[in-house]
């Protein structure tokens, strides 16, 4: 799972915010992947179960385009973001944790098991199934 986070150009009325309301950003122009993008249809999904359908404002093919629009001032947008990487000060957006619905897209990796890897493959499987486990394993202990 990688979480996705409200990001606001820096001088957003909520970018002193750690956290937000997606509802609180309904009335505002959502920046979003163009239709046919798995985030697309994710930051849809999760406007509306905010309560509200997003007026989008502009279209992008890229994650880095939304974020660039972002910090023009040109809208809001759910972008991934890992909830331990640090913004700094200076920058031109802020990220927030959503509190109202749950945000967050599923990341997946697939290989054919019946063929060898080669060893800098392997080395990278074995990272990514390792670092995806770790989350798993620290949510399922602060539960318990």
């Amino acid at each position: 799972m990688e979480p996705l986070r409200l990001a606001v150009p820096a001088r957003h009325r909520l970018a002193r915010r750690r956290r937000a309301r997606l509802a609180e950003v309904a009335e505002e122009p959502f920046i979003l992947l163009k239709p046919g993008y798995g985030l697309r249809g994710i930051s849809e999904t999760l406007c509306l179960e905010a309560g509200f359908t997003p007026l989008v404002g502009f279209e992008g093919e890229e994650v880095e385009t939304l974020r660039g629009l972002v910090a023009a001032g040109l809208g809001v947008s759910l972008i991934p973001s890992s909830p331990d990487s640090t913004t700094p000060p200076d920058s031109p957006i802020r990220y927030l944790e959503i509190t109202d619905v749950h945000g967050a897209r599923d990341i997946g990796i697939a290989w054919l098991s019946s063929r060898a890897l080669p060893p800098i493959t392997r080395r990278f499987l074995d990272h990514a199934l390792k670092s995806a486990a770790a989350p798993a394993a620290s949510q399922a202990t602060s539960r318990a």
